[in-house]
């Protein structure tokens, strides 16, 4: 099954029943001499990408346990996926995927509004980059749908 549309299901028909959704925020601050050092926007495209990477490498490998921790639970993850290169992702050449068991949707793939999840949930406004120079921060939105009581008080801060 593919973690990014179009889809050969209907997504809220997988999502419609969970007694609970846990929104997982992330702010992912960024030093002020990173900040300014791309000098164009495929250097600013790549430092941005391997700072989301590197945050969601800890993130994701957590909720994944949550999925097994907690059976029947679904997760989803920020952004998109980076298991493959989009190169070597196997769906343009109309095949499965090689990761089935690691990758998992982002909110945004099922039509959430990350923006207002965010600012109405989470308190956070999403900024973005100007020019050539990164935002002060960047932000990770995660889920886990369940049927189950999970604490995760202080989840990001024990990735």
């Amino acid at each position: 099954m593919w973690v990014c549309p179009p889809y050969r299901f209907e997504p809220l028909s997988r999502i419609e029943n969970y007694k609970y959704v846990y929104i997982v925020g992330t702010k992912v601050f960024i030093d002020e001499v990173t900040r300014h050092t791309p000098t164009n926007p495929q250097e600013q495209k790549d430092i941005s990408y391997c700072i989301m990477e590197e945050t969601r490498k800890g993130i994701d490998g957590r909720l994944l346990g949550l999925e097994k921790q907690y059976p029947g639970s679904l997760v989803f993850f920020a952004g998109s996926c980076f298991l493959c290169s989009k190169e070597e992702c196997t769906r343009s050449k109309g095949q499965e995927c090689i990761f089935p068991e690691k990758a998992r949707s982002s909110l945004e793939a099922y039509g959430f509004d990350i923006a207002r999840t965010t600012s109405e949930l989470l308190g956070i406004t999403l900024i973005w980059s100007e020019n050539l120079v990164l935002p002060e921060y960047f932000t990770l939105v995660s889920a886990v749908f369940s049927d189950h009581e999970i604490d995760l008080v202080n989840f990001t801060s024990l990735c």
